[in-house]
């Protein structure tokens, strides 16, 4: 089956992957792969993989050709192969087939067939897109962006375009992917919405006083968004209006509506329509648009000071001439420019001010400050309106701030105070130093800085809380001198300084001598550290005797100490010393991130400690003992030493070779008193830990550690050393005493015991290794539920060597299951040690006891003597033994009587079960109701009776009949039910009889009867009280029978299911009301009514036509009649308080109103007979005359007198709705504009108010803005104003025009214009217009300026090349004249006051009329010259064969280098210009490119009088070589070559022959070999020859067991160049005479091995007994002992010896002990004793065992 891998990356990118199929025999099994191109297989493993280790491969072909197995481990076919495999099992001969296909990578090539060609704007919604498959070698699949299922197509695939896209075809196979994606864009139909009107934002500014009118529609309008076109547009105001008009005076906002018709086409379709938007027209009227200078400046006495004044209304204003700027007596003012390159036209002007000669006598000193100006309007349609000059006063005043203050303290500590000033320049003459209050106080005490120019003060007290208030702030006078070499004065500053606390004033440290040794730690302790205080680092500063090494600090932390450890820096054998260190504390404070610092001194003493080196190497953190893959972690310390020791190394060596290369690893040390060691350590190995130290010339190695791992209990030995060079066994560590089982990764799985079927069982795993960190675990039993997580907190106890309890906190999982059978759990366990992942698998048995079941029947039914049979089945099988209580009997004289029999069955469970079965045994007696008798019940009561006993029960009933008979029998009870409900029916009386009998034959049925009769009950009846709102609701009944209910006691009221004592109800729409009451022979009765609250009417006076008519008062005036409405009854009745008695019944009543008067109503509803009644006031309304419009002149005086009678009073309105007064006449003194509008007088009368509107009118003032005043010469006089005035009041007026002589020249009605004969210079003057409004009069002034005409003329060129700047110059036309140029490619400016005019990059389109506008006032005049531009030649530059990517183009270097010029002319002058080179001519050849060569080379092209140019960038990179030579390899270690180089970073790399990428290259065997490598584009190649030569082999056994005092012989390899062994010795052979670590190393032609070996003094000796000896004190043969060399710490032996009747008589553990022939201190008697002895070698394991007798002789 073909396999499908596809890459997670865009592009080419091929990766060689395998799939493969096999066919499996039953001992070696082939594949069948598919690989990609230059891909390599191994042959075992990749071709065909061995399953039986008595399968053998004899040969492979490979297409039929043999391969050399011997020499050949992959194979890399280039096309598809097969290889035959031929090998031999147990079975015979047999081959295997295995078939390597070779797959090439995806080939993809695709093209869109239609729409062609594709729109560069995108294509329209909705267009069908078809694609073509040109070219591929794998199925093709299609994706679109949008969309989540891709589509298989491999030859045209089509889609309907519905949005943006991007259309991917994508092909891949398991060597590598490809993919084209094609960006498709949907150029929608344009649509109306979206659009918006561009508007002209510029228009929304600021204009001066005199600028401002209503703009176009066309001004604002700039265009419409989306590239529409704009067909029509239209402006209307807010207000309505839509023409231009001139703006009022006074701040403007107003909006405008925009609509414009717009339309919109592209390839999708078109649209038109109106779009509208607002435009709100915010224009400043009044602004000052005059040049500015400041009010005021500050000067330092002799120094310089700036001043500027500038034009902030660039374009409305233009300063005219030199502004001047008037210095006081004391000042000096010197012209400074704005800057090198502006004119003195420029709209800032800035002055240097000099304060010379300064005395605090001076007057007060000014500057003067004048500017001509003048305004433009341009937005407008006029010239500029008015010139005028600006003048101001600025005040200057002496700064003498010449000195600062800093009055800062720390809690507790006296407040300091220092006033200082600029040193060399200030002398402080006097201080005085004021209280909070003013006065001046001694509570600061001068202290002495030694400089005139500082003054320090501290308080006299410490500053505490309660001392805040008195230094909080204090007033600081001074008198002081300045002297700066340019002048010199006297000066006094007065200031008032607030108290602050300094940043680090609270916090001190010193040394706390806790150590005194070299290596003991000293400690840094901080005092009176704020809360807020956060530590940084601590830097101890460089000594040249001691090093220093900190302890850790976390930064930020809010430590209060740290500590430190010195050491020496030189050599060691320095004995006590004393010096100084520097330390310094960074820290920051909370909220703050500013750093501060603190730095003191200490004098820091080491005191020697001898006798040197005298001390414990201590090995801190021990993993003891290890298991298997742990990793060991120590720290070696040097405490108490006087000098720290010089350490060369720290050696960690391994013995043994059977999982990897010996470990040996070495650190070079100086000067450190600790190091960490860390490494993984593996199951039968020795590890040591060696530290090589010098003293003087002499080197001692010292064993600190020895980890031994052996299959029993590993060992710790420390060391001690006790003098140099001699080691001594140490203790133990501590007592514990751990085995490996408890220490490993050892999972622990408790078996519950036996547990009963259907219990809830814990299970529980964990492991006893402190360093086993459980990962997870998997059940197979998906029945196995988790507690929480699984995984729990746990006490692990366990016992050390002294047999002291121990605990440790861990973790263990905590599952539960349910067990039902017996079964076997498997699990699998993740844990971790240290570093080292490992999975476990166990399983988990469960016992489980199942439960027997037990049945017997339920109950059973007894007669008396009745015998029974209590027989059940257990697990089906009958039983009768079953336990019944002591001494059941059936009774036979209470009915209902039962025993209870029990069957108990106990079987086997964890703790013991037992299954019990209950059977209930009832009496069969008949009922006997002895209680029963004649009976009285009250007629509500139900009566219940129960026959006491099983048997069959019949119930009957017989009602004793009016005439003293009895009825028929009613039967009551059914059979089985034993009891009888009735009810006592009123008065009438029963007789009930039941009758009982039982299935036994004694005893017979029993018969009962008794009489039921009915008392009397009490009678009650309540009175329905409902009643009309809002009368309550009365409680009550009829009069009760006092012999039958106490009225007082057996009554009781409840409302709505509620008990109830009040005598009556609030009113309620419906209540249900309930009285029950208990009669005084105990039988109840109750009576039930439902009450209800009526609602009266709702009576309200109305006036008819009147709905909202409040109702209280009504107003009208004399004579008035009033229709007066009744609502919300059926029928009514009026009155007046004038009249007596009802004056109408009718629904409406007419009311004639001639005096003031109270009208009443009373309304009634017939049905329930509820009423209600109104009442309105009704008064006359005052009359009210006043004048309603109001017309008069500005100026006049004006008074309003209103006319309503008497008992009248006034209130006058303002427009906007203020209260002016309440006064009967409104006056005005004198009538202003501010003063029109409509007017409100209040009339008021009792609550009755009248208002009258009065409009206050005034005759029209017109606004006089004349739209010209400037005229050029002969130019005719046209005097036009716009006075505001509408055409109304327009036709009223008479305008009369005055000369500047006063003569009249026109005076008519209604013109505004008046038009004289042409103007002279001489005409220029002030004119005015007299206009009269009815009876009111105004005039107005106008300039009328007569200018004279200009002469414009300028230079130019005769020709100008394309791309050059054109500069030219007018004949200057003197200050006032502003130049404007324009020509038909050019877009016009505005005028300037500048004659120059610069053009920048002429094009060929500028060869046209050039024009000069000049304007003097209301002068222009045009002069003309024409502007030739020729074309510049466009030469380009062609690079042959160059290279180029995303860092431009470029050759490699040595390669050739050759450039050529294009689009160049014959005849055309050229010249290269590169780096280093100027030449001419049409190209640029470089043999052989270099790096010198890299740069910019640029073509220069002439031609007619143009030039042209043209350059590109080339680049030359260099050819990087790779770092490899020729090498020789040792045979079966991997050579690996690396051509990685730092100056070529990036680089790509190609091994040859295997074609292997990657900067390294693993070489197995000797040959020749190739490297290739692309660095920044260019590829450098080299080879090289690898020569294999033969390793060395040593073959050490791991361990060699030697006798005490035996020897052996180590040899190493013959004809080895060099011999290293672990004492340094060189030669071949090493003789070992001891036990220990042994190791060799050898070399021969470059090659070399490693070996060592354990050598263990093994235990030898045997036991050998004497047959009899002769305890007689004679010193020969007096005790009983085995002969042996062997001694008590080499083996565990024991020795007993028994007499002839089996009594041990002797026993002893030592074999210096021997048997003295005694028993408890008595001599035993001659004879034969049988001893038994067993012994085994501590070391080995060795057992020794010797038995047989021994005769003692006496």
């Amino acid at each position: 089956m073909k396999n499908l891998f596809r890459l997670a990356a865009s592009g080419m990118a091929f990766v060689m992957v395998s799939f493969f199929s096999f066919s499996r025999s039953q001992s070696l099994q082939a594949f069948d792969r598919e690989v990609c191109p230059g891909a390599s297989v191994f042959v075992d493993g990749g071709l065909y993989k061995i399953l039986s280790s008595n399968c053998t491969v004899t040969s492979v072909t490979e297409n039929g050709t043999p391969l050399d197995l011997g020499k050949v481990t992959m194979v890399q076919p280039s096309t598809t192969s097969t290889y035959v495999i031929s090998y031999q099992d147990q079975a015979g001969s047999h081959t295997a087939t295995a078939v390597i296909s070779v797959v090439q990578p995806p080939v993809l090539d695709i093209a869109v067939t239609s729409p062609r060609p594709l729109p560069v704007d995108g294509l329209c919604e909705g267009t069908t897109v078809s694609f073509e498959v040109r070219k591929h070698t794998e199925p093709v699949y299609w994706k679109v962006s949008t969309e989540d299922n891709s589509v298989e197509a491999n030859t045209t695939w089509s889609f309907e375009l519905k949005e943006s896209c991007k259309v991917t075809a994508q092909s891949y196979n398991i060597c590598g992917f490809v993919d084209t994606t094609i960006h498709m864009v949907v150029n929608t139909k344009p649509d109306l919405p979206g659009m918006e009107l561009e508007l002209n934002t510029d228009l929304q500014g600021t204009f001066c006083s005199e600028c401002g009118y209503f703009p176009r529609v066309d001004e604002i309008l700039k265009g419409v968004s989306h590239g529409a076109s704009v067909n029509s547009a239209s402006i209307t105001w807010a207000d309505g209006s839509t023409t231009e008009e001139k703006m009022p005076s006074g701040t403007l906002q107003k909006r405008a509506t925009i609509r414009a018709v717009v339309s919109l086409s592209n390839a999708c379709g078109s649209v038109s329509g109106t779009v509208d938007t607002t435009f709100d027209l915010r224009v400043g009227r009044g602004v000052d648009c005059k040049p500015q200078i400041a009010n005021s400046i500050s000067l330092r006495p002799c120094q310089d000071k700036e001043i500027s004044l500038q034009n902030l209304y660039k374009g409305l204003c233009t300063i005219q001439g030199e502004p001047v700027l008037t210095p006081g007596s004391k000042l000096v003012v010197s012209k400074k420019m704005p800057f090198p390159y502006q004119e003195p036209s420029s709209d800032l002007y800035r002055w240097q001010v000099r304060w010379e000669n300064y005395s605090k006598a001076d007057p007060k000193q000014t500057l003067q400050a004048e500017a001509a100006y003048r305004i433009s309007c341009p937005y407008s349609k006029q010239e500029p309106v008015r010139t005028g000059t600006f003048r101001k006063e600025v005040e200057v005043k002496v700064d003498t701030d010449y000195l600062s203050f800093k009055y800062e303290y720390c809690p507790d500590q006296p407040a300091e105070l220092e006033i200082s000033g600029q040193e060399n320049v200030v002398t402080i003459s006097s201080v005085t130093i004021l209280s909070a209050a003013g006065d001046i106080t001694s509570s600061f005490v001068p202290e002495s800085s030694g400089k005139p120019h500082k003054r320090i003060y501290k308080s006299s007290e410490p500053v505490t809380v309660a001392a805040l208030s008195k230094y909080g702030q204090i007033r600081v006078k001074v008198r002081f001198s300045v002297d700066d070499g340019s002048c010199k004065f006297t000066a006094g500053k007065e200031e008032i300084v607030p108290l602050k606390q300094k940043g680090n004033c609270a916090m001190e440290f010193r040394l706390v001598e806790s150590g005194k040794c070299i290596g003991e730690p000293r400690t840094l302790q901080l005092s009176n550290k704020p809360d807020n205080l956060h530590a940084d680092s601590i830097v101890i500063g460089n000594h040249p005797v001691f090093v220093f090494q900190r302890d850790p600090l976390e930064a930020g932390a809010l430590v209060d100490k740290m500590d430190f450890r010195p050491y020496y820096a030189g050599a060691p054998g320095i004995a006590s010393r004393e010096d100084s260190i520097s330390v310094t504390l960074y820290y920051h404070m909370t909220g703050s991130t500013q750093p501060l610092s603190l730095t003191k001194r200490f004098n820091l003493k080491v005191d020697a400690c001898p006798p040197y080196f005298q001390g414990q190497v201590v090995v801190s953190e021990r993993n003891c003992p290890m298991c298997p893959g742990m990793a060991f972690s120590a720290t070696i310390e040097f405490p108490n030493m006087e000098t720290s020791p010089r350490l060369s190394k720290v050696d960690l060596v391994s013995t043994g070779a059977n999982r990897m290369d010996p470990v040996r690893e070495a650190w070079n040390l100086t000067r450190v008193p600790q190091y960490m060691l860390r490494r993984y350590l593996f199951d039968d190995m020795d590890y040591h830990v060696t530290v090589t130290y010098n003293e003087g010339d002499s080197i001692y190695h010292v064993p600190v550690l020895t980890l031994m791992q052996l299959s029993g209990q590993p060992a710790l030995i420390p060391f001690t050393i006790r003098n140099l060079g001699e080691l001594s066994l140490g203790e133990a560590v501590d007592n514990t005493s751990i085995g490996m089982a408890d220490v490993c990764s050892l999972i622990n799985v408790p078996e519950p015991d036996s547990v009963c079927q259907g219990d809830i069982v814990d299970l529980y795993v964990y492991s006893q290794n402190f360093f086993d960190t459980l990962k997870s675990i998997e059940w197979s039993d998906a029945g196995i539920r988790p507690v929480g997580t699984g995984l729990e907190d746990w006490t692990y106890e366990y016992k050390d060597g002294s047999g002291k309890l121990k605990t440790r906190k861990m973790k263990r999982f905590h599952y539960t299951v349910r067990a039902q059978v017996p079964g076997v759990y498997p699990f699998k366990v993740r844990t971790k040690i240290r570093d080292t992942a490992i999975v476990r698998h166990d399983t988990l048995r469960i016992a489980v006891i199942e439960k027997p079941r037990i049945f017997i029947r339920d109950t059973v039914w007894a007669c008396d003597g009745q015998s029974l049979d209590l027989g059940g089945y257990v697990d089906g099988t009958m039983i009768t033994n079953l336990q019944c209580p002591q001494g059941l009997q059936i009774p036979s004289a209470t009915s209902g009587d039962y025993r209870v029999a029990t069957a108990d069955l106990r079987y086997q469970c964890s703790a013991g079960s037992t299954i019990k079965d209950t059977i209930v045994i009832m009496a069969d007696l008949p009922v006997y109701n002895a209680f029963i008798a004649d009976q009285e019940h009250c007629p509500a009561d139900t009566v219940t009776l129960r026959a006491g006993t099983n048997g069959r029960v019949t119930w009957t009933r017989r009602r004793k009949m009016p005439g003293g008979g009895l009825s028929e029998a009613d039967t009551l009870y059914l059979d089985g039910e034993n009891k009888a409900i009735f009810d006592v029916m009123g008065g009438e009386s029963h007789l009930y009889t039941v009758t009982a009998r039982t299935g036994c034959s004694t005893p017979p049925p029993v018969t009962i009867q008794f009489w039921a009769h009915a008392k009397p009950e009490p009678q009650v009846s309540i009175i329905d009280n409902s009643a009309c709102r809002p009368a309550p609701l009365v409680l009550a009944t009829r009069p009760f029978d006092p012999a039958q209910v106490d009225s007082l006691q057996g009554v009781k009221w409840y409302v709505d299911g509620r008990a109830y004592a009040l005598p009556s109800v609030p009113p309620s729409d419906r209540i249900t009301v309930v009285c029950a009451v208990r009669g005084l022979n105990g039988c109840s009765k109750s009576d039930t009514i439902e009450m209800r609250s009526y609602a009266s009417p709702s009576v309200r006076i109305g006036v008819y036509g009147e709905p909202d008519f409040p109702g209280r008062v009504y107003c009208a005036g004399q004579g008035h009649d009033v229709h007066f409405t009744g609502q919300g009854a059926e029928s009514y009745d009026w009155y007046k308080a004038s009249s007596p008695g009802s004056i109408s019944t009718a629904g409406d009543y007419i009311f004639k109103v001639d005096k003031d008067d109270t009208l009443y109503l009373v309304g009634k509803e017939s049905g329930k007979g509820c009423s209600a009644k109104d009442s309105i006031f009704v008064y006359l309304e005052p009359s009210a005359k006043v004048t309603e419009d109001t017309l008069a002149c500005n100026g006049e005086g004006l008074s309003i007198l209103p006319e309503a009678g008497a008992d009248v009073s006034y209130e006058w309105f303002h427009p906007d709705g203020t209260s002016i007064c309440s006064c009967t006449a409104l006056t005005f003194t004198p009538y202003e504009p501010a003063d029109t509008g409509v007017y409100t007088v209040k009339f008021t009368r009792k609550e009755c108010e009248v208002s009258r509107q009065v409009h206050l009118r005034m005759y029209p003032v017109p606004n006089f803005d004349f739209t010209d005043s400037g005229f050029c010469d002969q130019e005719p006089l046209t005097l036009d104003v716009v006075t505001g005035l509408d055409a109304e009041w327009l036709g009223k007026s008479r305008f009369a025009w005055y000369d500047k002589a006063g003569n009249l020249l026109q005076d008519k009605i209604g013109q505004t214009r008046y038009e004289g004969n042409a103007l002279t210079l001489a005409d220029s003057g002030l004119y005015r217009l007299e206009v009269m409004v009815d009876r009111c009069h105004s005039m107005s002034d106008v300039y009328v300026r007569v200018d004279p005409h200009s002469q414009p003329d300028f230079t130019l060129d005769s020709f100008y090349c394309e791309g050059a700047d054109l500069n030219t110059r007018a004949l200057d036309q003197g200050p006032d004249a502003e130049y404007f140029w324009y020509s038909g490619n050019r877009p016009h400016g505005n005028f300037n006051a500048s004659p120059n005019i610069g053009w920048g990059g002429l094009t060929l389109e500028d060869s046209a009329d050039m024009f000069l506008v000049i304007r003097r006032g209301a002068c222009l005049d045009t002069a003309r010259r024409f502007v030739h531009v020729r074309s510049l030649p466009r030469p380009g530059i062609v690079a042959l064969d160059v290279l180029e990517d995303a860092g431009g183009k470029y050759f490699c270097e040595g390669s050739p280098m050759r450039l050529e010029a294009e689009n160049v002319r014959a005849g055309d002058d050229m010249t290269w210009s590169y780096p280093d080179s100027v030449q001419p001519g049409s190209f640029v050849h470089i043999a052989a490119a270099a790096i010198e060569n890299a740069g910019w080379y640029a073509l220069h092209v002439k031609r007619n009088g143009c030039q042209g140019r043209d350059s590109v960038y080339i680049g030359v990179r260099v050819v990087p070589v790779p770092m490899v030579n020729d090498t020789f390899m040792c045979s079966g270690v991997t050579l690996v070559m690396d051509a990685s180089d730092d100056r070529y970073p990036g680089s790509v790399f190609q091994w040859m022959p295997s074609g292997e990428t990657g900067s390294s290259l693993a070489i197995r065997t000797g040959g020749k070999y190739s490297v290739v490598m692309v660095y920044d584009g260019c590829r450098g190649e080299k080879s090289f020859d690898v020569e294999e030569r033969p390793s060395p082999h040593i073959g050490f056994e791991e361990e060699i067991t030697i006798c005490q005092r035996d020897s052996v012989l180590l040899s190493g390899p013959a004809g080895m160049d060099t011999y290293l062994w672990q004492d340094g010795s060189s030669g071949k052979d090493y003789i070992v005479k001891s036990e220990g670590f042994y190791s060799l190393h050898v070399e021969k032609d470059g090659c070399s091995d490693y070996a060592e070996v354990n050598v263990y003094e093994d235990f030898c000796s045997n036991l050998y007994f004497p047959s009899a000896f002769t305890p007689n004190g004679d010193g020969v043969n007096d005790r009983f002992a085995p002969l042996t060399t062997a001694v008590d710490e080499q083996v565990v032996y024991v020795l007993q010896v028994f007499n002839r009747n089996g009594e041990k008589v002797f026993e002893s553990h030592s074999l210096q002990e021997g048997w003295d022939g005694k028993f408890k201190g008595k001599d035993c008697p001659g004879g034969v004793y049988i001893y038994h002895c067993r012994a085994h070698a501590k070391k080995n394991g060795r057992k020794l065992s010797a038995d047989g007798s021994v005769t003692l002789i006496r």
